[in-house]
């Protein structure tokens, strides 16, 4: 496999597998009201 074909077109110098894994970590692919009782749930204990 070439480096090239990992290299992604939505960002400039991003390579793809970490554009995924980013999608993937990123905070806000999750609804904030599902954040704020998660953290509201972690407070609780």
């Amino acid at each position: 496999m070439r480096l090239g074909s990992l290299v992604s077109h939505k960002f400039e110098g991003a390579l793809f597998p970490v554009e995924l894994a980013n999608g993937i970590a990123s905070m806000s692919s999750y609804p904030s009201a599902a954040i704020l009782k998660k953290f509201v749930d972690a407070q609780a204990r």
